[in-house]
């Protein structure tokens, strides 16, 4: 369940980035 939560954490902040990128 953690490296879920974490892996959900880490793809938020890598579509944030995407979309500031963008």
């Amino acid at each position: 369940m953690k490296i879920t939560f974490a892996s959900y954490c880490l793809w938020i902040m890598t579509a944030f980035s995407s979309a500031k990128f963008q």
